[in-house]
């Protein structure tokens, strides 16, 4: 311990020099004592310092350890006398002490050694740090050897910590290097510390360029905002960062989708130490989006500019699309018949609903009566065709005479012909096109 007077406080003693220093002043104070009064007063203090405190014979044999040393080991200081000392120091250790403790003595020059003693309560050991000095006469012969041995168990256990996060690191890099995704970590201020050798290649950058913040130059122009805007936001408050951005292709010059997910890593304390994030390519899938995107707006066109009334069902029949035509036929929204399924529509005639209970994913066709936008008139306009493909059902409906939408007679007649079916409307998940029900 040191004494700093001006805050009437003892601080632990972290520096070796420090502690060399105390080493090399104590036999110069134990030897200046002249009275009895005087070494119990030192000796009081030697057994109150935090240190256990040691003095050895000019041979390497224990003379003398404080009361602090004692009462840990749970030994008398007679019992440390000579070699005793060993037997609370690691059986692992001892070997290795003492031929380093004997070497000093022979030499004649400082000795320090980490070991572990053994408390003598709970058996434990705990690790520490052995500093002896030679105190010698006029002559330059040894006189004594005093000496301290400081608790570093904590100091142990961090650069134990430190070493199996070392080692768990160089296998996460091994692992990072494998993965075919971009792989980087940041510091909790969100500054690029690591990327893998391909988040490097595909920017065509070493990774002075992508440190820090440099990473930023890559992202495209119109993404940069809301990505950094996210991240912000997860560094700020330890959420999750995910965000779909596009990152320049160093060898083309082109910018390439990725989905960013990046992850915070936690002390103890739950205090964020680092992210550790991935960039997954998925080009593809956003060029396949757009070409399903293109398609539907394609379907869309050809489903409001054709002169049939068109719809689309989920496999279950239940309603999701009906062009204009439809609507403004039936006199309905597609809000209102959304959910509905086929006999449940409310312009069919009440004696084919029955039929359209059979409409499901077998290709069919059905002649309904409907009621126009009046709802008293029905007419036969002609067949619904329909056919199950591709998650849903889709079909065209010819509502058209010589004079347009025609109404019909108040009841249909037995003797009335069915026109024949029309051409149906089929969707498949790449393309939208017209076919004829025989081919």
């Amino acid at each position: 311990m040191t004494f700093n007077p001006q805050s009437s406080e003892y601080s632990p003693l972290t520096s070796r020099d420090t502690l060399l220093s105390m080493l090399e002043t104590l036999p110069d104070a134990l030897f200046c004592i002249d009275d009895a009064e005087t070494e119990e007063g030192l000796r009081v203090l030697i057994d109150t310092i935090p240190q256990f405190v040691w003095m050895m014979r000019p041979d390497g044999s224990c003379e003398y350890c404080n009361q602090r040393w004692c009462d840990s080991t749970n030994m008398t200081s007679e019992q440390a006398q000579g070699d005793g000392w060993l037997q609370a120091i690691h059986p692992d250790d001892q070997q290795r002490v003492l031929e380093r403790w004997q070497s000093a003595v022979q030499i004649g020059r400082p000795y320090e050694a980490e070991l572990r003693l053994r408390h003598g309560t709970t058996g434990e050991y705990h690790w520490f740090l052995a500093r002896g000095v030679p105190h010698r006469d006029d002559q330059g012969t040894i006189l004594k050897w005093f000496g301290t041995a400081t608790d570093i168990e904590d100091q142990k256990r961090v650069e134990q910590q430190l070493k199996e996060s070392k080692e768990s690191e160089e296998h996460w890099r091994v692992l990072a290097e494998t993965v075919p995704q971009l792989v980087w970590t940041t510091r909790p201020d969100g500054r690029v510390d690591y990327c893998n050798q391909r988040y490097c290649d595909l920017m065509q950058a070493d990774f002075e360029q992508i440190r820090d913040y440099g990473w930023r130059q890559f992202l495209h122009p119109e993404d940069a905002e809301r990505a950094l805007t996210l991240q912000q936001h997860s560094l700020a408050t330890g959420e999750i960062f995910e965000n779909e951005h596009r990152l320049k292709d160093g060898w083309t010059g082109g910018y390439r989708w990725f989905l960013a997910r990046a992850l915070p890593v936690r002390d103890e304390a739950g205090q964020i130490v680092k992210w550790f994030g991935t960039c997954t390519d998925i080009e593809e899938q956003k060029r396949t989006e757009q070409k399903l995107k293109e398609s539907e707006e394609r379907f869309r066109l050809l489903a409001e500019t054709v002169p049939h009334l068109v719809w689309v069902a989920r496999p279950d029949g239940q309603h999701e699309y009906t062009n204009q035509h439809w609507c403004d036929y039936t006199g309905l929204t597609l809000e209102q018949i959304q959910g509905c399924r086929w006999a449940q529509l409310p312009f069919f005639h009440p004696d084919d609903r029955e039929e359209g209970k059979l409409a499901g994913s077998m290709p069919w066709t059905w002649e309904p009566y409907m009621s126009t936008k009046g709802g008293s008139d029905m007419a036969r306009p002609g067949s619904i065709a329909g056919f199950s493909l591709a998650g849903c059902q889709c079909a065209m409906k010819q509502a058209r005479s010589s004079s347009g939408l025609a109404p019909a007679p108040t009841s249909p007649s037995a003797s009335e012909p069915k026109q024949k079916s029309m051409p149906w409307l089929i969707r498949s998940p790449s393309s939208f096109g017209l076919q004829h029900p025989m081919g």
